[in-house]
């Protein structure tokens, strides 16, 4: 899919290359053919008839998500219709607290709001939740686990606490995640508070653990806390031994190969990558160094670090690019997926901790030509 700039967001059919269109002009996952677009007038055809019925439905759901809204919006903001266009951010704007929802609101004169529409749950709720019966399972798993390093032990704690509350209200999932929080289940409490869409509690949804170390070893390599929060959040949802597949380690998912060229050229012992605070270390300055060999380039520095900076580079158009776009034209699905979440992240970070107002396209900037 070729990139295009900032300003051919002007062109109606921008919608496809940019991507929303990206899966909709093609046919839904379930086709044997995944890579081959599907034109209107083979859909009539008697031979494709559930395939082109399961085309359309999949095509009526994509222009639902906030993705197509946002995009489209811009295109008919471009093209001067400006009533239609904000019909669209409205209905982007009100899909969550995604990437696109918020850049709709801004683009409707909204502002990232991170008051809490609840008081906290109350401490007695907390403590008799801690010893409901399916919940005290999983917070014993979750000890148990967590002093012998066992990670099939802390998936079945996980397991256990979806189970557990998988019925609850949102009172009841904010209860639960204050109790998941209290014991430093900090996965499950962000779970718990992120399924609640009236009742919103940000401080539980965007935690903050490990502060003094992460705002320490940030401020440290000139780096943004809140930036550092949205990676951290989106890499092990604060997990300490959190260990991916291809065995990245710890909060900030740093690869020990990694860890030992970081160790070497700041002098620390590689080893304390097992630790917090070695990990937040070597992750703080790793997203430094690649931000300085991207241009210091926020967007590019978090794709280089999900995907590797020569990726990155490789993303980069001939002319430059509005962030937002940069991110929608990653080939990558993870990456694309990632720097919206991580950007998104650090806007609500930078909300709570009283940062001065950055509005996310803001934030997401201009990312240079290659």
């Amino acid at each position: 899919m070729g990139r295009i700039g900032a300003l051919s967001v002007a062109k109606p059919q921008c919608a496809c290359r940019l991507g929303l269109l990206r899966q909709g002009c093609r046919p839904p996952p379930t086709d044997r053919r995944p890579n081959r677009v599907v034109r209107p007038r083979r859909l009539a055809r008697p031979t494709l008839g559930r395939a082109g019925l399961r085309y359309l439905a999949y095509a009526r759901k994509l222009q639902k998500s906030p993705t197509w809204l946002y995009w489209l919006a811009r295109s008919r903001a471009a093209t001067g219709n400006t009533q239609e266009a904000e019909k669209l951010y409205k209905q982007a704007a009100a899909t969550g607290r995604n990437f696109y929802a918020v850049l709709a609101g801004e683009e409707l004169g909204r502002k990232i709001d991170t008051r809490n529409n609840v008081p906290d749950a109350d401490a007695n709720s907390v403590l008799r939740m801690a010893e409901d019966g399916a919940i005290k399972r999983a917070l014993v798993l979750f000890r148990n686990s967590r002093t012998a390093g066992d990670a099939k032990m802390r998936r079945q704690a996980q397991a256990e606490w979806r189970f557990a509350t998988r019925g609850f209200d949102e009172d009841k999932l904010l209860t639960a995640a204050q109790t998941a929080f209290d014991h430093g289940f900090y996965d499950m409490a962000v779970n718990s508070a992120e399924r609640t869409d009236r009742k919103l509690n940000y401080t539980l949804r965007y935690i903050s653990p490990f502060k003094d170390t992460v705002i320490r070893h940030a401020q440290n390599v000139n780096v943004d806390p809140a930036w550092v929060y949205g990676l951290i959040r989106q890499e092990s949802r604060f997990v300490m031994g959190a260990q991916s597949r291809v065995g990245a380690q710890g909060l900030m998912q740093v690869m020990p190969a990694t860890a030992r060229e970081i160790a070497g050229k700041i002098g620390m012992d590689a080893a304390q990558l097992y630790t917090a605070d070695g990990n937040i270390r070597m992750g703080t300055w790793y997203m430094a160094d690649t931000k300085r060999r991207l241009q210091n380039n926020e967007v590019l520095a978090t794709a280089g670090y999900n995907a590797g900076p020569g990726r990155a580079r490789r993303w980069q158009a001939d002319t430059p690019l509005e962030g937002a776009v940069y991110a929608e034209t990653i080939p990558f699905s993870e990456t694309r997926d990632y720097v919206k979440k991580v950007m998104a992240n650090a806007a609500y970070y930078a909300a709570l901790f009283g940062a001065p107002h950055i509005p996310l396209k803001q934030r997401m900037g201009i990312v240079p030509a290659r």
